[in-house]
Order: C-alpha cells, then sequence, then structure tokens
C-alpha cells in the first residue's frame, strides 16, 4: 500500500512506465532517503556560527538601497561558503538602524576564510562587525570589527 500511494505522487508519466516507474520509485526512494540523512547531519552539525553586524544609514529598517546592497551581498557569500559542507546562510535581519546576516556551519573560522574576501571589498561593512561563535548560543565568541 504504501507504494502505491508514493506512485500516485510520481508524474503521471512515470507510475504509468509499469517496470521502469517501479525502477524509478526505488530511486527516488533512495534518493529521498539520502537527502533526509544529509539533513539530519547537516542539522546536527551547525553548532557553530558567524554573524554579519552592518550599520544602517537611518534608525529604522534601512532603506530599499540597503536591501538590495545586502540582497547582493547575500548571493556572494552563499557562491563563497558553498563548498564547504554544512555551511548555510541562515537569513538577515533588519531592525534599530542595523542590519544582521547569520550563517551557520561546522567551523566558524572556515566560513570566516571563505567569506573574508567578499567581506573586505563591501564598502556597507565598514563600521560593523563580524561574530564567530563556537559552539550553541552560548558559547564563546570572538568579534572582529570592520
Amino acid at each position: 500500500m504504501p507504494i502505491l500511494a508514493v506512485c500516485l505522487a510520481l508524474p503521471p508519466a512515470t507510475a504509468r512506465a509499469g517496470i521502469g516507474g517501479i525502477e524509478t520509485l526505488r530511486n527516488i526512494t533512495r534518493s529521498q532517503h539520502t537527502s533526509h540523512v544529509i539533513r539530519a547531519d547537516a542539522e546536527r552539525s551547525l553548532d557553530q556560527a558567524v554573524t554579519i553586524r552592518v550599520k544602517l544609514a537611518g534608525h529604522g529598517y534601512g532603506s530599499q538601497a540597503e536591501h538590495q546592497n545586502v540582497n547582493a551581498i547575500e548571493d556572494r557569500i552563499r557562491a563563497a561558503i558553498g563548498p564547504l559542507t554544512g555551511a548555510h546562510l541562515l537569513s538577515d535581519e533588519f531592525e534599530d538602524g542595523l542590519c544582521s546576516i547569520y550563517l551557520s556551519g561546522q567551523d566558524a573560522d572556515a566560513l570566516l576564510r571563505a567569506i573574508k574576501p567578499v567581506l573586505d571589498g563591501w564598502p556597507m561593512l565598514q563600521g560593523g562587525r563580524v561574530i564567530r561563535r563556537y559552539g550553541p548560543p552560548g558559547a564563546s565568541e570572538v568579534i572582529t570589527p570592520y
């Protein structure tokens, strides 16, 4: 019965493919199981973090130009951390005249090494800081001013 339920989730052409459809089903099931295991390992390994704090021009939530600038730098950060196992750009936050960009991964120092060339060339970071956290919230931190 579970196979039938999964088959119904397949595209109609695959579900009608007979034996080939079943083989595709087996591959999809293996793939989903593998990605679940990878996702679970990644969640366990996200013990370290890097937070980038940038001062905004005003005291509020930032201008449209600042949001666009942050979005562009986030694309470059994602590309820079892409090769690192378990590294993720989690989110950003704009409030009280600050923008915070949150990254997590297995090694805060490796995260900073990967993104340092991007950050060093980012004028908006001037007067900001990068915080490396070596464990879950509450663990020791190192602050690097820019």
